[in-house]
This record gives structure tokens, C-alpha cells and sequence, in this order.
């Protein structure tokens, strides 16, 4: 009919706190650093983080990166609008990550840490069955890539069994050779006429690569 009509309609609104879950880290280890990882709903919430001790570790505000400081149990805050959540996480000396046998008495494992202070005494190897402890000789700490290390131990592990290699109270497992040669590998494979004195290289290597002995002699 042209005629304007107005109507005022009710509703009830509830407004909920953003949804906050956090994924991180169980350990950090001292100069390294792990992320917690934040999601929020709405997607667009601000979430800022902080650690209730920033002498054993410290977080950035914005990303939640974590850096451990010292050895020690921290906690880390995340704050969206009125909402809360923590996670705890543990600071280690070293944290080892990977380990690989390269060598019957040598393994080379990735380690996380100031590993220029990681000392022989810092690290053991242990039959995961028996418990049986073997000493480690020494260890290295690769010059480009400090979180390179090559355990060298006194004992060889050629007997196929599972055995814990621990690095300052961390550990990882590792399945040791079989001992049983698969290949010969010899260096250099062509010796010139009439020379005498040539230096020949040669090793014994199981079917993972594993070198299981070393022999040196001379043409």
C-alpha cells in the first residue's frame, strides 16, 4: 500500500572466548630452540606468549620461539583475548636427536646443545636387552655443522642387537651391524705399471655400509 512499516526484532547474543590449543616440545636444549605452535579460533585473535622463567628459558612474544637458556623446567604462557593455556617444557644440557652406526666402534649422532663443551664422560652406549654399559673412547665434534658428533667407543658392535646411545641423560635407540660382510670396497682399484710403494685401502662393509674393518698395505 506504500505505506512505511517498521518492526524491532530481539535476539540474544553470547560472545565465547577464543578457543586456544597449543602444540609444543616436551625439551629445548640450552642455545637451541623449539616453537610452540598456537591455534586459535577466531582465526584472527592475537596471541601473545610468555615464560615464567626467562633465566632457564626465554620465548618470543609474537612467534613462540622458545630458547633454552639453562638446564632447568620452564613454563609457557599463551594469552588469546581472556583466554589461557600453558605448556611445560624441560631444559636440557643436550638433547640427542638421531643416531647412525658408521663404523664398528663409531656412531655419528645429531646432537642439540653447546656441544663444544660435550665431553666422552657425557655420553654412553648400553645393550638395550642386557644393560650391559660400554665405555665411549672419545668425541668429535664436526667443524661446519656443530651439531654433528662422532662417538667413537672402545668396544666394536657387530652383534646385531638394539643398543641405547645416552648423551647427558637423553637417549636414542640404534640397531648396530650384523657383522657379516657384504661388500669389499679397495682403494685405488688401478695400480701403475712398475710402482712400487703404492699405499692400498681397503674395507669390509656389512649390507647397510657399515665399515667393519680397515686394511692398510703397500704394492
Amino acid at each position: 500500500s506504500g505505506k512505511a512499516v517498521k518492526k524491532t526484532l530481539k535476539a540474544t547474543i553470547t560472545v565465547k572466548n577464543p578457543s586456544l590449543t597449543l602444540k609444543a616440545a616436551s625439551a629445548v636444549a640450552v642455545g637451541a630452540k623449539e616453537t610452540v605452535k598456537a591455534t586459535v579460533k577466531p582465526a584472527s585473535t592475537k596471541v601473545t606468549f610468555s615464560s615464567s622463567d626467562d633465566t632457564i628459558a626465554t620465548v618470543d612474544a609474537t612467534t613462540g620461539e622458545v630458547t633454552g637458556v639453562k638446564a632447568g623446567d620452564v613454563t609457557i604462557t599463551a594469552k588469546a583475548g581472556k583466554t589461557t593455556k600453558t605448556v611445560k617444557m624441560s631444559v636440557k644440557t643436550y638433547i640427542v636427536k638421531s643416531v647412525k652406526q658408521t663404523k664398528a666402534d663409531t656412531f655419528e649422532a645429531v646432537v642439540l646443545g653447546k656441544t663444544s663443551d660435550l665431553k666422552a664422560s657425557d655420553v654412553t652406549v648400553s645393550n638395550k636387552t642386557t644393560n650391559a654399559v660400554y665405555a665411549v673412547k672419545s668425541v668429535a665434534v664436526d667443524e661446519k655443522d656443530a651439531t654433528k658428533v662422532t662417538i667413537t667407543t672402545f668396544t666394536e658392535f657387530t652383534d646385531g642387537a638394539t643398543y641405547v646411545v645416552t648423551v647427558a641423560g637423553t637417549a636414542v635407540e640404534v640397531v648396530v651391524s650384523d657383522g657379516v660382510v657384504a661388500d669389499v670396497t679397495v682403494s685405488p682399484v688401478q695400480i701403475p705399471a712398475n710402482t712400487d710403494g703404492t699405499e692400498i685401502k681397503a674395507q669390509t662393509v656389512d649390507k647397510n655400509g657399515v665399515v667393519l674393518k680397515d686394511f692398510t698395505t703397500e704394492s
